[in-house]
């Protein structure tokens, strides 16, 4: 499996020192460093403009499970590649890729074997919780020559693609889990057959903006994975016959892999709010369902407990009355549930009775089914006989007939 290139240290940022490690530096290799802070500070004002739009939607963590089975229809150029140097398939998005093994090619059936998976761990977005689909998320799957991959995963070359496509992995999204298979056909003809699992990991909360997040009046707060999905690199892919392979995606710059809420800081920010913005538990579906039914219980338990004051307070009124009432009402009331009890007994005794009734007729209608059913058979052996008599008549007829001719 190649490896992707390795990311700059200290969390991504520029180090002014790198440019003068080697010592002194002409004037045209400063202003060459100059112009990489300048790009690169182009792209983190990039990334902080299409990042806005992730405020205030509810991220949800995936792993895809990319299984590429094998290619078909081959072309001339991919069979030549594919026999001196071997190909790779790559899931690429921003500055990031994913490779599978190098493989060969059959050039005479034109297809390719591949049968290795790639790996993503993804986030995706919904504007609202009760959205059916989630937002777009596009990943370029791309057709290399292999040789040069590992060089390009080096640092030493630049990425060129004998076809590619662009997938939207949110519509291979499930809950809890999905398969589907693919047939997906690149810009050069060439056939891509893959299975794509998904599996839902866990959900987190709706990310907030910057000021909402300065705010000291609370509110909801950021995404567990602003970092991995709101600062990942969200380009939007234009038509596939205009993408330059060898094109880098601007590199993040002072805030890492992007635009980072909890990597950045905020005046006016009290020291007890940034340690409680820092530490946000985040949720999964089942957590979120286990306190739902928590609350839905606590609900029924007080409207239990309620009806439950009710019925004590109708219960102390009584008492109240029935000790106006003196002994004599003390009496009457002994008397009176001694008349309840044996009413009760009463009813008892009568519904047993009821229920002794019901199994003799019961037992009587089962047995009146079965006399039914003798009765049926009986008539149907009487009618048997009758036919067999008839057709002893007719046969002892049928003789006296021949009888009679033969004479």
């Amino acid at each position: 499996m190649l490896t992707p290139r390795r990311k700059r240290e200290n969390g991504g940022a520029l180090n002014d020192d790198d440019d003068d490690a080697d010592g002194p530096k002409s004037l045209g290799m400063k202003m060459r460093a100059s112009s990489r802070r300048l790009g690169a500070s182009a792209g983190l004002l990039k990334n902080a403009l299409k990042n806005s739009t992730r405020v205030g939607q509810l991220p949800f963590q995936f792993r895809f499970e990319i299984f590429v089975e094998s290619l078909e229809k081959l072309n001339a150029e991919c069979l030549k590649v594919g026999a001196s140097n071997k190909l790779v398939i790559s899931a690429v998005r921003g500055e990031k890729a994913h490779h599978t093994k190098p493989f060969g090619v059959n050039a005479t059936a034109k297809n390719a074997v591949v049968e290795d998976t790639i790996s993503l761990d993804v986030t995706l977005f919904k504007a609202k919780e009760e959205d059916s689909s989630f937002c777009e998320k596009l990943f370029k799957f791309a057709l290399r020559d292999a040789k040069v991959t590992a060089k390009v995963a080096a640092g030493g070359a630049k990425a060129q693609s004998l076809g590619k496509i662009m997938l939207d992995l949110a519509d291979y999204a499930a809950a809890p889990s999905g398969s589907r298979r693919v047939a997906a056909a690149l810009n050069n003809g060439v056939q891509m057959v893959a299975r794509i699992d998904c599996t839902f990991i866990s959900a987190g909360r709706s990310t907030r903006s910057v000021s909402g997040a300065s705010s000291a009046n609370g509110g909801s707060a950021p995404s567990e994975w602003a970092d991995d999905s709101v600062c990942d690199d969200d380009e939007v892919f234009i038509d596939l016959d205009d993408i330059d392979d060898g094109e880098e995606a601007p590199k993040s710059g002072l805030f890492g892999r992007g635009l980072s809420f909890r990597n950045m800081s905020f005046r006016g920010k009290n020291k007890k709010q940034s340690k409680a913005d820092q530490t946000v538990p985040v949720e999964d579906a089942d957590t979120v369902e286990m306190r739902k039914a928590l609350e839905r219980l606590e609900n029924e338990n007080q409207k239990l407990e309620k009806q439950n004051d009710n019925l004590l307070s109708k219960i102390a009124a009584n008492i109240s009355a029935q000790s106006e009432n003196g002994a004599g009402g003390m009496f009457f009331s002994k008397k009176n549930r001694k008349k309840e009890e044996e009413g009760l007994k009463q009813r008892i005794r009568e519904n047993q009775a009821l229920k002794a009734e019901i199994k003799q007729l019961s037992a009587i209608l089962d047995a009146e089914k079965e006399v039914d059913e003798v009765v049926e058979e009986l008539k149907e052996s009487k009618l048997e006989l009758a036919i067999a008599y008839l057709e002893k008549e007719q046969v002892h007829l049928n003789l006296m007939t021949l009888q009679r001719t033969k004479r």
